[in-house]
């Protein structure tokens, strides 16, 4: 699909507040602590690996 692994992270802990401010797109998932949802550009509606599988159908296919 052309994206490089080094593009691609999400988040769900406030230890990953630093790297989440760093990137261009940031998402978080439905679990993830407020800090990182208020932040983030998008929030999915799932958790964990849903999570990840509903950012690639929304974004990416």
């Amino acid at each position: 699909m052309g994206i490089n692994m080094d593009e691609i992270r999400y988040w769900d802990n406030e230890n990953d507040l630093s790297f989440l401010k760093e990137v261009g797109f940031a998402v978080a998932v439905s679990n993830a602590d407020e800090e990182l949802k208020n932040i983030a550009d998008y929030v999915t509606t799932n958790k964990f690996g849903d999570g990840v599988a509903e950012v690639i159908d929304k974004f990416i296919l």
